[in-house]
């Protein structure tokens, strides 16, 4: 017969055993569950930071892409204005051109030219650019002072400027005023949309 002292030890050890398992599960389960809290924030944080990289790195593109589109853009409305100059002083100079000599009017069509060649050039730059919609505006710009300078090349060295070509002249001016504002309010919707995170994928 087992002694009752026996027993009792025997009951201790056993409520003791039982305590300190009970005990170091609870603390296990604590622990890996405080381990899993903290590898959720680390990935929480691991995403926040990758996508403000992200963000940060939009933000330096749309900026890139803003200005290097505002100075094509600008170049082409320089060079448009170069051109619209050269197209006066040759309205102008077609009314004396009879009286001129062969040099002076082959100087004057060759301002023309190179007028018409240098918007050529920056449209080419412009349409590799883009938008569609900046580009179409910038080609039907070049196109009406591309037959401006046509007009005038024709009157300079022919030393005529007649009724005809005087209207001719009036039509073309407003055609190249009207591509001109058209190619202006697409530049204003491209540059502008550039200001927004949102305005480009």
């Amino acid at each position: 017969m087992v002694d009752q002292a026996v027993w009792t030890a025997l009951i201790s050890a056993g409520s003791a055993i039982t305590g300190g398992v009970l005990t170091a599960w609870g603390t296990f389960k604590i622990e890996d569950k405080k381990q899993a809290t903290l590898r959720q924030q680390a990935t929480e944080q691991a995403k926040t930071e990758k996508e403000a990289r992200l963000l940060e790195v939009r933000v330096e593109h749309l900026r890139w892409l803003r200005n290097r589109r505002q100075t094509i853009y600008l170049e082409f409305a320089q060079a448009l204005e170069v051109a619209r100059r050269a197209i006066g002083d040759s309205y102008v100079f077609a009314h004396a051109a009879a009286a001129a000599s062969p040099s002076v009017k082959v100087e004057m069509s060759t301002t023309l030219g190179s007028a018409l060649s240098n918007l050529s050039a920056v449209l080419a730059a412009v349409r590799i650019e883009g938008p569609a919609e900046v580009d179409k505006a910038a080609t039907a710009v070049r196109a009406q002072v591309a037959a401006a300078t046509a007009l005038l090349s024709s009157c300079v060295q022919q030393g005529v400027l007649t009724d005809d070509d005087k209207e001719k002249y009036r039509q073309v001016l407003e055609k190249i005023g009207e591509k001109s504002g058209w190619f202006v309010t697409e530049t204003q919707k491209v540059l502008s949309a550039l200001e927004d995170l949102d305005g480009y994928p």
